[in-house]
Protein backbone atom coordinates (compact mmCIF):
# COMPACT_ATOMS: atom_id res chain seq x y z
CA UNK A 1 0.00 0.00 0.00
CA UNK A 2 2.92 2.12 0.64
CA UNK A 3 4.50 2.10 -2.83
CA UNK A 4 0.89 2.86 -4.23
CA UNK A 5 0.79 5.69 -2.05
CA UNK A 6 4.07 6.71 -3.10
CA UNK A 7 2.71 6.45 -6.79
CA UNK A 8 -0.05 8.16 -6.80
CA UNK A 9 1.96 11.01 -5.55
CA UNK A 10 4.50 10.44 -8.37
CA UNK A 11 1.14 10.71 -10.78
CA UNK A 12 0.47 14.09 -9.11
CA UNK A 13 3.69 15.76 -8.72
CA UNK A 14 4.71 18.39 -11.14
CA UNK A 15 8.39 17.50 -11.74
CA UNK A 16 7.52 13.74 -11.48
CA UNK A 17 4.12 12.95 -13.68
CA UNK A 18 6.18 12.67 -16.64
CA UNK A 19 8.08 9.49 -15.48
CA UNK A 20 4.96 8.22 -13.11
CA UNK A 21 3.50 4.40 -13.63
CA UNK A 22 0.31 5.44 -12.20
CA UNK A 23 -0.31 8.75 -14.28
CA UNK A 24 -3.09 10.31 -12.76
CA UNK A 25 -4.74 12.25 -15.48
CA UNK A 26 -6.37 15.65 -14.45
CA UNK A 27 -10.37 14.33 -16.26
CA UNK A 28 -11.43 18.38 -15.79
CA UNK A 29 -14.52 17.36 -14.02
CA UNK A 30 -14.82 19.34 -11.20
CA UNK A 31 -18.01 18.42 -9.73
CA UNK A 32 -20.27 15.91 -8.41
CA UNK A 33 -23.41 15.25 -10.03
CA UNK A 34 -26.09 16.85 -8.52
CA UNK A 35 -29.12 14.56 -9.75
CA UNK A 36 -31.11 17.16 -11.23
CA UNK A 37 -29.50 16.54 -14.60
CA UNK A 38 -31.76 16.30 -16.86
CA UNK A 39 -31.96 15.79 -20.86
CA UNK A 40 -31.38 13.26 -23.75
CA UNK A 41 -27.98 12.31 -24.23
CA UNK A 42 -26.45 9.59 -26.90
CA UNK A 43 -23.55 7.71 -25.90
CA UNK A 44 -20.88 5.01 -26.93
CA UNK A 45 -19.41 3.29 -24.30
CA UNK A 46 -16.45 1.21 -25.76
CA UNK A 47 -14.20 -0.70 -23.38
CA UNK A 48 -14.03 -3.95 -25.20
CA UNK A 49 -15.08 -6.43 -28.14
CA UNK A 50 -18.69 -5.45 -26.98
CA UNK A 51 -19.42 -2.14 -27.20
CA UNK A 52 -23.13 -0.75 -26.48
CA UNK A 53 -24.66 3.06 -28.36
CA UNK A 54 -27.59 4.28 -26.08
CA UNK A 55 -30.39 7.19 -25.57
CA UNK A 56 -29.90 7.86 -22.21
CA UNK A 57 -32.48 10.01 -20.81
CA UNK A 58 -32.18 12.07 -17.37
CA UNK A 59 -35.31 12.74 -14.95
CA UNK A 60 -36.35 14.24 -12.22
CA UNK A 61 -35.97 12.42 -8.81
CA UNK A 62 -33.27 10.09 -10.05
CA UNK A 63 -35.40 8.34 -12.75
CA UNK A 64 -34.10 7.97 -15.94
CA UNK A 65 -34.45 5.91 -19.35
CA UNK A 66 -32.29 3.53 -21.08
CA UNK A 67 -32.24 2.67 -24.53
CA UNK A 68 -29.49 0.14 -25.38
CA UNK A 69 -27.96 -2.22 -28.16
CA UNK A 70 -25.22 -3.75 -27.95
CA UNK A 71 -22.61 -4.69 -31.08
CA UNK A 72 -19.74 -7.03 -31.16
CA UNK A 73 -16.43 -5.64 -32.78
CA UNK A 74 -15.27 -8.22 -35.25
CA UNK A 75 -11.37 -9.43 -33.97
CA UNK A 76 -9.91 -8.69 -37.18
CA UNK A 77 -11.22 -4.66 -36.37
CA UNK A 78 -9.03 -4.51 -33.19
CA UNK A 79 -5.74 -5.07 -35.14
CA UNK A 80 -6.94 -2.81 -38.09
CA UNK A 81 -6.40 0.66 -39.47
CA UNK A 82 -7.79 4.24 -37.35
CA UNK A 83 -10.34 4.76 -40.33
CA UNK A 84 -11.40 0.79 -40.57
CA UNK A 85 -11.66 0.62 -36.86
CA UNK A 86 -13.69 4.19 -36.46
CA UNK A 87 -15.81 3.67 -38.98
CA UNK A 88 -17.28 0.33 -38.64
CA UNK A 89 -17.52 1.71 -34.84
CA UNK A 90 -19.68 5.07 -36.51
CA UNK A 91 -21.56 2.68 -39.11
CA UNK A 92 -23.18 1.07 -35.74
CA UNK A 93 -24.06 4.48 -34.32
CA UNK A 94 -25.70 5.58 -37.51
CA UNK A 95 -27.30 2.45 -37.69
CA UNK A 96 -28.87 2.56 -33.89
CA UNK A 97 -29.61 6.31 -35.18
CA UNK A 98 -31.61 5.40 -38.23
CA UNK A 99 -33.53 2.52 -35.97
CA UNK A 100 -34.55 5.16 -33.76
CA UNK A 101 -35.41 8.01 -35.39
CA UNK A 102 -32.69 10.32 -34.15
CA UNK A 103 -31.14 11.30 -37.43
CA UNK A 104 -33.08 15.33 -37.08
CA UNK A 105 -32.27 15.32 -33.21
CA UNK A 106 -29.96 17.30 -31.82
CA UNK A 107 -28.05 15.63 -29.95
CA UNK A 108 -24.27 15.46 -28.20
CA UNK A 109 -22.64 12.50 -27.30
CA UNK A 110 -20.68 10.85 -25.03
CA UNK A 111 -17.61 8.74 -25.83
CA UNK A 112 -17.47 6.44 -22.40
CA UNK A 113 -13.84 5.25 -23.53
CA UNK A 114 -12.17 2.21 -21.62
CA UNK A 115 -8.44 2.49 -22.87
CA UNK A 116 -5.50 4.73 -21.77
CA UNK A 117 -5.72 8.40 -22.53
CA UNK A 118 -4.19 11.74 -21.70
CA UNK A 119 -7.14 14.08 -21.44
CA UNK A 120 -6.72 17.91 -23.02
CA UNK A 121 -10.14 18.90 -21.98
CA UNK A 122 -13.58 16.86 -22.32
CA UNK A 123 -13.35 16.90 -25.46
CA UNK A 124 -9.33 15.97 -26.58
CA UNK A 125 -7.87 12.45 -25.58
CA UNK A 126 -4.61 11.63 -26.38
CA UNK A 127 -4.46 7.22 -26.62
CA UNK A 128 -1.05 6.63 -24.97
CA UNK A 129 -1.46 3.20 -25.65
CA UNK A 130 -3.80 0.04 -26.07
CA UNK A 131 -4.72 -2.61 -23.66
CA UNK A 132 -6.80 -5.56 -23.51
CA UNK A 133 -4.77 -6.60 -26.75
CA UNK A 134 -6.14 -3.65 -29.15
CA UNK A 135 -3.98 -2.76 -31.58
CA UNK A 136 -5.32 -0.66 -34.29
CA UNK A 137 -2.85 1.18 -35.82
CA UNK A 138 -2.49 5.39 -36.49
CA UNK A 139 -4.24 5.76 -32.96
CA UNK A 140 -1.53 5.71 -30.03
CA UNK A 141 -0.60 9.09 -30.21
CA UNK A 142 -3.65 10.26 -31.83
CA UNK A 143 -6.98 12.53 -30.65
CA UNK A 144 -9.71 9.79 -29.93
CA UNK A 145 -12.38 12.22 -30.56
CA UNK A 146 -10.92 13.92 -33.56
CA UNK A 147 -10.57 10.57 -34.83
CA UNK A 148 -14.05 9.44 -34.18
CA UNK A 149 -15.76 12.60 -35.43
CA UNK A 150 -14.33 12.28 -38.82
CA UNK A 151 -15.67 9.09 -39.42
CA UNK A 152 -19.10 10.45 -38.77
CA UNK A 153 -18.73 13.49 -40.91
CA UNK A 154 -18.34 10.26 -43.65
CA UNK A 155 -22.18 9.51 -42.89
CA UNK A 156 -22.78 13.11 -42.64
CA UNK A 157 -23.55 12.36 -38.48
CA UNK A 158 -23.15 15.98 -36.64
CA UNK A 159 -23.18 15.57 -33.24
CA UNK A 160 -21.99 18.11 -30.60
CA UNK A 161 -20.85 18.39 -28.25
CA UNK A 162 -18.60 15.22 -28.29
CA UNK A 163 -17.18 14.82 -24.75
CA UNK A 164 -14.87 11.74 -23.54
CA UNK A 165 -14.50 10.05 -20.15
CA UNK A 166 -12.67 6.69 -19.15
CA UNK A 167 -15.10 4.14 -18.43
CA UNK A 168 -14.04 3.94 -14.33
CA UNK A 169 -15.11 7.66 -14.09
CA UNK A 170 -18.49 6.62 -16.15
CA UNK A 171 -18.93 4.17 -13.22
CA UNK A 172 -18.17 6.48 -10.37
CA UNK A 173 -20.59 9.40 -11.72
CA UNK A 174 -23.01 6.46 -12.57
CA UNK A 175 -23.30 5.93 -8.69
CA UNK A 176 -23.01 9.73 -7.46
CA UNK A 177 -25.92 10.68 -9.16
CA UNK A 178 -28.00 8.83 -6.74
CA UNK A 179 -25.25 8.77 -4.09
CA UNK A 180 -23.09 11.92 -3.54
CA UNK A 181 -20.78 10.11 -1.07
CA UNK A 182 -19.81 8.01 -4.05
CA UNK A 183 -16.57 9.57 -4.27
CA UNK A 184 -14.26 6.79 -5.82
CA UNK A 185 -14.86 4.34 -9.05
CA UNK A 186 -13.11 0.73 -9.89
CA UNK A 187 -13.43 -1.06 -12.84
CA UNK A 188 -11.99 -5.03 -12.20
CA UNK A 189 -12.95 -6.84 -15.51
CA UNK A 190 -10.90 -7.52 -18.57
CA UNK A 191 -8.92 -4.51 -17.44
CA UNK A 192 -8.77 -2.55 -14.10
CA UNK A 193 -8.61 1.26 -13.64
CA UNK A 194 -10.04 3.86 -10.18
CA UNK A 195 -10.47 7.05 -10.16
CA UNK A 196 -10.80 9.56 -7.25
CA UNK A 197 -11.62 13.50 -6.47
CA UNK A 198 -8.66 15.14 -5.25
CA UNK A 199 -7.76 18.13 -3.67
CA UNK A 200 -6.91 20.64 -6.39
CA UNK A 201 -4.34 21.94 -4.27
CA UNK A 202 -2.60 18.67 -4.38
CA UNK A 203 -2.46 18.20 -8.20
CA UNK A 204 0.82 19.66 -9.75
CA UNK A 205 0.31 21.39 -13.10
CA UNK A 206 -3.32 22.22 -12.04
CA UNK A 207 -5.52 22.79 -15.54
CA UNK A 208 -9.11 23.57 -14.36
CA UNK A 209 -11.12 26.09 -12.29
CA UNK A 210 -9.24 27.40 -9.20
CA UNK A 211 -12.29 28.35 -7.41
CA UNK A 212 -13.17 24.73 -7.34
CA UNK A 213 -11.73 22.79 -4.62
CA UNK A 214 -11.74 19.43 -6.37
CA UNK A 215 -11.45 17.68 -9.47
CA UNK A 216 -12.18 13.65 -10.21
CA UNK A 217 -8.50 12.08 -10.77
CA UNK A 218 -8.08 8.98 -13.52
CA UNK A 219 -5.21 7.36 -11.73
CA UNK A 220 -4.82 4.52 -15.10
CA UNK A 221 -3.06 2.66 -12.22
CA UNK A 222 -2.99 -0.71 -14.23
CA UNK A 223 0.37 0.56 -14.98
CA UNK A 224 1.73 0.16 -11.42
CA UNK A 225 4.71 -2.21 -11.17
CA UNK A 226 5.78 -1.27 -14.74
CA UNK A 227 8.36 0.38 -12.21
CA UNK A 228 9.45 -2.60 -10.49
CA UNK A 229 7.57 -2.02 -7.72
CA UNK A 230 5.34 -5.30 -7.81
CA UNK A 231 8.84 -7.59 -8.36
CA UNK A 232 8.73 -8.97 -5.18
CA UNK A 233 5.99 -10.72 -5.22
CA UNK A 234 5.76 -11.51 -8.93
CA UNK A 235 5.89 -15.08 -10.02
CA UNK A 236 7.41 -17.42 -13.22
CA UNK A 237 4.41 -17.36 -14.14
CA UNK A 238 3.51 -13.55 -14.34
CA UNK A 239 6.90 -13.53 -16.13
CA UNK A 240 5.52 -15.74 -18.32
CA UNK A 241 1.91 -13.72 -19.22
CA UNK A 242 4.17 -10.68 -19.46
CA UNK A 243 6.57 -12.02 -22.43
CA UNK A 244 3.05 -13.43 -24.40
CA UNK A 245 1.81 -9.86 -24.16
CA UNK A 246 1.46 -7.65 -26.88
CA UNK A 247 3.44 -5.14 -24.95
CA UNK A 248 5.67 -6.56 -22.39
CA UNK A 249 6.84 -4.66 -19.38
CA UNK A 250 4.12 -2.29 -19.15
CA UNK A 251 0.70 -2.81 -17.26
CA UNK A 252 1.84 -5.34 -14.73
CA UNK A 253 -0.93 -4.62 -12.00
CA UNK A 254 -3.32 -5.62 -14.50
CA UNK A 255 -1.62 -8.35 -15.85
CA UNK A 256 -1.43 -9.52 -12.10
CA UNK A 257 -5.22 -8.57 -11.14
CA UNK A 258 -7.89 -8.51 -14.58
CA UNK A 259 -9.86 -11.16 -15.68
CA UNK A 260 -8.30 -11.14 -18.92
CA UNK A 261 -4.82 -12.10 -17.16
CA UNK A 262 -5.94 -14.15 -14.37
CA UNK A 263 -7.02 -17.20 -15.88
CA UNK A 264 -4.18 -17.57 -18.16
CA UNK A 265 -2.21 -17.51 -15.10
CA UNK A 266 -4.28 -20.37 -13.74
CA UNK A 267 -3.82 -22.61 -16.73
CA UNK A 268 -0.30 -21.89 -16.63
CA UNK A 269 0.18 -23.20 -13.10
CA UNK A 270 -2.39 -25.71 -14.03
CA UNK A 271 -0.24 -26.72 -17.08
CA UNK A 272 3.01 -26.76 -14.98
CA UNK A 273 1.22 -29.05 -12.05
CA UNK A 274 0.48 -31.72 -14.44
CA UNK A 275 3.76 -31.33 -16.12
CA UNK A 276 5.46 -32.25 -12.89
CA UNK A 277 2.59 -35.04 -12.64
CA UNK A 278 0.76 -33.44 -9.72
CA UNK A 279 -2.49 -33.53 -11.68
CA UNK A 280 -4.13 -35.72 -13.71
CA UNK A 281 -1.51 -38.72 -13.55
CA UNK A 282 0.85 -36.28 -15.57
CA UNK A 283 -1.08 -35.80 -18.46
CA UNK A 284 -2.12 -32.59 -20.15
CA UNK A 285 -4.62 -32.01 -22.91
CA UNK A 286 -3.38 -30.10 -25.76
CA UNK A 287 -6.31 -27.68 -25.24
CA UNK A 288 -4.62 -27.17 -21.77
CA UNK A 289 -1.59 -26.21 -23.74
CA UNK A 290 -2.78 -23.55 -25.94
CA UNK A 291 -3.09 -19.59 -24.67
CA UNK A 292 -6.08 -18.51 -23.50
CA UNK A 293 -8.28 -21.52 -23.64
CA UNK A 294 -8.39 -21.31 -19.55
CA UNK A 295 -11.76 -18.47 -19.92
CA UNK A 296 -12.01 -16.44 -16.47
CA UNK A 297 -15.98 -18.01 -16.51
CA UNK A 298 -14.82 -21.18 -15.71
CA UNK A 299 -12.86 -19.87 -12.77
CA UNK A 300 -16.04 -17.79 -11.38
CA UNK A 301 -17.71 -21.38 -11.86
CA UNK A 302 -14.60 -23.24 -9.82
CA UNK A 303 -14.40 -20.79 -6.93
CA UNK A 304 -18.52 -21.36 -6.65
CA UNK A 305 -18.70 -25.05 -6.81
CA UNK A 306 -20.02 -25.83 -3.72
CA UNK A 307 -20.96 -29.72 -5.03
CA UNK A 308 -20.02 -32.97 -2.80
CA UNK A 309 -17.94 -34.30 -5.23
CA UNK A 310 -16.93 -30.54 -6.96
CA UNK A 311 -19.06 -31.83 -10.06
CA UNK A 312 -18.47 -28.46 -11.71
CA UNK A 313 -15.13 -28.57 -11.52
CA UNK A 314 -14.80 -31.87 -12.88
CA UNK A 315 -16.97 -30.72 -16.23
CA UNK A 316 -14.89 -27.49 -16.41
CA UNK A 317 -11.33 -29.65 -16.65
CA UNK A 318 -13.40 -32.36 -19.10
CA UNK A 319 -13.96 -29.44 -21.39
CA UNK A 320 -10.11 -28.68 -21.25
CA UNK A 321 -10.08 -31.81 -22.53
CA UNK A 322 -8.31 -33.40 -19.68
CA UNK A 323 -8.46 -37.33 -18.55
CA UNK A 324 -7.77 -38.97 -15.47
CA UNK A 325 -9.12 -36.42 -13.15
CA UNK A 326 -9.83 -37.38 -9.78
CA UNK A 327 -11.51 -35.40 -7.02
CA UNK A 328 -8.06 -34.44 -5.42
CA UNK A 329 -7.04 -32.87 -8.77
CA UNK A 330 -10.63 -30.70 -8.98
CA UNK A 331 -10.08 -30.19 -4.68
CA UNK A 332 -6.40 -28.95 -6.17
CA UNK A 333 -7.69 -26.90 -9.09
CA UNK A 334 -9.94 -25.27 -6.90
CA UNK A 335 -7.28 -24.26 -4.60
CA UNK A 336 -5.07 -22.49 -7.51
CA UNK A 337 -7.75 -20.56 -8.54
CA UNK A 338 -8.38 -19.11 -4.91
CA UNK A 339 -5.12 -18.39 -4.85
CA UNK A 340 -4.95 -16.35 -7.63
CA UNK A 341 -7.86 -14.79 -7.39
CA UNK A 342 -7.40 -13.68 -3.44
CA UNK A 343 -3.67 -12.40 -4.52
CA UNK A 344 -5.78 -10.20 -7.22
CA UNK A 345 -8.22 -9.19 -4.59
CA UNK A 346 -5.43 -7.76 -2.31
CA UNK A 347 -3.78 -6.41 -4.67
CA UNK A 348 -6.81 -4.12 -5.71
CA UNK A 349 -7.62 -3.64 -2.39
CA UNK A 350 -4.02 -2.40 -1.62
CA UNK A 351 -5.05 0.23 -4.65
CA UNK A 352 -8.25 1.20 -3.17
CA UNK A 353 -6.71 1.16 0.20
CA UNK A 354 -3.87 4.44 -0.34
CA UNK A 355 -7.26 5.89 -1.99
CA UNK A 356 -9.21 6.00 0.48
CA UNK A 357 -6.73 6.86 3.55
CA UNK A 358 -5.40 9.66 1.23
CA UNK A 359 -8.61 11.18 0.70
CA UNK A 360 -9.42 10.84 4.87
CA UNK A 361 -13.50 10.97 4.10
CA UNK A 362 -15.93 9.61 6.32
CA UNK A 363 -18.28 7.50 5.06
CA UNK A 364 -17.27 7.18 1.19
CA UNK A 365 -18.55 5.25 -0.98
CA UNK A 366 -16.53 2.85 -3.85
CA UNK A 367 -18.53 2.07 -6.93
CA UNK A 368 -17.37 -1.00 -8.86
CA UNK A 369 -18.08 -2.38 -11.78
CA UNK A 370 -16.59 -5.03 -14.21
CA UNK A 371 -16.87 -8.70 -15.04
CA UNK A 372 -14.75 -9.88 -11.26
CA UNK A 373 -16.41 -8.39 -9.46
CA UNK A 374 -19.81 -8.89 -11.00
CA UNK A 375 -19.38 -12.57 -11.55
CA UNK A 376 -17.15 -14.27 -8.91
CA UNK A 377 -18.67 -15.20 -6.41
CA UNK A 378 -16.32 -14.22 -3.61
CA UNK A 379 -14.14 -11.48 -4.73
CA UNK A 380 -16.75 -8.52 -2.99
CA UNK A 381 -16.11 -10.46 0.47
CA UNK A 382 -12.24 -10.63 0.08
CA UNK A 383 -11.73 -6.88 -0.86
CA UNK A 384 -14.30 -5.86 2.13
CA UNK A 385 -11.99 -8.10 4.54
CA UNK A 386 -8.87 -6.76 3.28
CA UNK A 387 -10.13 -3.36 3.02
CA UNK A 388 -11.40 -2.61 6.42
CA UNK A 389 -7.94 -4.30 7.55
CA UNK A 390 -5.39 -1.76 5.68
CA UNK A 391 -7.83 1.50 5.91
CA UNK A 392 -7.80 3.69 8.75
CA UNK A 393 -10.45 2.64 11.57
CA UNK A 394 -12.25 5.29 11.70
CA UNK A 395 -13.50 5.56 8.01
CA UNK A 396 -16.68 4.04 6.72
CA UNK A 397 -16.53 2.62 3.48
CA UNK A 398 -19.67 1.78 1.68
CA UNK A 399 -19.46 -0.78 -1.55
CA UNK A 400 -21.65 -0.80 -4.45
CA UNK A 401 -21.99 -2.51 -7.94
CA UNK A 402 -23.37 0.31 -10.53
CA UNK A 403 -26.38 -0.70 -11.65
CA UNK A 404 -25.98 1.07 -15.11
CA UNK A 405 -22.41 0.96 -16.43
CA UNK A 406 -21.06 3.97 -17.23
CA UNK A 407 -23.69 4.88 -19.77
CA UNK A 408 -25.75 7.20 -16.78
CA UNK A 409 -22.29 8.86 -15.62
CA UNK A 410 -21.17 9.47 -19.21
CA UNK A 411 -25.07 11.20 -19.96
CA UNK A 412 -24.72 13.19 -16.49
CA UNK A 413 -20.87 14.58 -17.68
CA UNK A 414 -22.63 15.60 -20.92
CA UNK A 415 -25.73 16.93 -19.21
CA UNK A 416 -23.61 19.32 -17.19
CA UNK A 417 -20.89 20.43 -19.86
CA UNK A 418 -20.53 24.03 -20.65
CA UNK A 419 -18.52 25.10 -23.87
CA UNK A 420 -15.31 26.91 -23.05
CA UNK A 421 -14.76 30.85 -23.62
CA UNK A 422 -11.51 30.01 -24.97
CA UNK A 423 -9.31 26.71 -25.43
CA UNK A 424 -7.21 25.87 -23.12
CA UNK A 425 -4.86 22.70 -23.40
CA UNK A 426 -3.27 20.98 -20.47
CA UNK A 427 0.68 20.84 -20.06
CA UNK A 428 -0.55 17.41 -18.25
Amino acid sequence: MTLFEEALNKGLGVDTHEGASVKCYQTYIQDLPTGKETGRFLVLDLAGLNFRVMLITLEKDFHHEKDMRTYSLPVEKTHSTADEFFDFITECIDLYMEENNLKTEKLGLGFCFGFPFKPFSLTKGILTEWSKKFNVSGVVGEDVVALLKKSLSKRNINLHPIIIINDTIGCMLSCAWVDNRCQIGVIIGTGTNACYLEKTENIGKFNGDPKKPYMIINTEWSNFGSEGALDDIKTPFDDEVDKASMKPGIQIFEKMTSALYISEIVRLVILKCAEEKYLFDGETSEMLQRSLTFLPEFIYEIEGDSTHELSRTFSILEVMRLKNITIQDCVNVKYICKVICRRSAHLISAGISAIINRMALSPVTIAFDGGVYRKHPKYKDLLKEKIKGMINPNIQAEYTLTQDGAGRGTAVVLANYKEPATTKSSKQ
